[in-house]
């Protein structure tokens, strides 16, 4: 069996996991305790993530870097994204900011492109709405595909 066969059984195998590890991703709060702002973000982010075909659960690969406020007053957080496949991959990958009381505030989705194997990039999450100085932010899904 070629190689480019082995890598496509053992992504389509993985799709099943991210679908499972996205829906795990809406039983970490209720409902009545987000903002409608950041829930409605939450869903549609959960969603572009279910869509994603041929993914593997990375979360592990980044890590946030800092959080801090921008003269616009939206939370921009640092990411450094290591790619630990074996081929170049793209990855998105979910952000929640949290407000200073630990609530979530907001959810962005960020994508990065073409990572080649064992390299490191950085990313930015910049959040949709304005938020507190206190605001941290937190990687909390990524899939590689």
């Amino acid at each position: 069996m070629s190689r480019t066969r082995r890598g496509r059984g053992r992504r389509a195998r993985a799709a099943g996991v991210v679908t499972a590890a996205v829906l795990a991703l809406t039983t970490g709060c209720a409902e009545e305790d987000v903002p409608s702002d950041a829930a409605s973000a939450a869903e549609e982010v959960k969603e572009e993530l279910r869509e994603i075909r041929d993914g593997i659960v990375a979360t592990g690969d980044v890590d946030v870097r800092g959080t801090e406020i921008d003269d616009e007053g939206r939370a921009v957080a640092e990411l450094a994204v290591a790619n630990s496949g074996d081929e170049t991959d793209s990855y998105a990958i979910q952000v929640n900011f949290h407000d200073g009381n630990g609530d979530l505030a907001d959810v962005v989705l960020v994508t990065v492109s073409s990572v080649a194997p064992g390299d490191t990039v950085r990313a930015t999450a910049r959040s949709h709405l304005d938020l507190p100085e206190r605001t941290t932010a937190e990687a909390v899904m990524a899939v590689r595909h």
